[in-house]
């Protein structure tokens, strides 16, 4: 048994600057050029921007959309799976409810199941 379960998706949206041009040049900042896999290419006045998809996030060089491994993440416990074993998925996590539990009406949570 297990729950699917979405990423919240709070705070998953990244900006990151690509192409920005202060210097108002639009000959790169009008190329199809955006690598944003696991995201979207955005225009706006400073250049073009890549925003993550919810479960994915900036990766250091700020240039492409990482996973976010929301069993492991610290601060992400919140999403974490009760009395179940959290497995990351692309983008977001499953719930595996434990031998003896079942999926509860409360996302991310299995409760006991009644003796027969």
């Amino acid at each position: 048994m297990y729950l699917d379960t979405e990423s919240d998706g709070e705070g998953d949206l990244l900006p990151s600057f690509a192409n920005y041009n202060p210097e108002g040049d639009s000959s790169e900042e009008d190329s199809d050029e955006c690598s944003c896999a696991n995201g979207r290419c955005v225009r706006s006045y400073l250049g073009t921007m890549c925003e993550c998809n919810p479960g994915f996030r900036m990766d250091h060089s700020r240039t492409h959309c990482t996973d976010i491994n929301e069993c492991a993440e610290p601060g992400l416990r919140l999403n974490s799976c009760i009395n179940a074993r959290c497995v990351n998925t692309l983008g977001s996590f499953r719930c595996f409810c434990k031998r003896d539990f079942i999926p509860s009406r409360i996302p991310n949570m299995c409760i006991p199941r009644r003796a027969q």
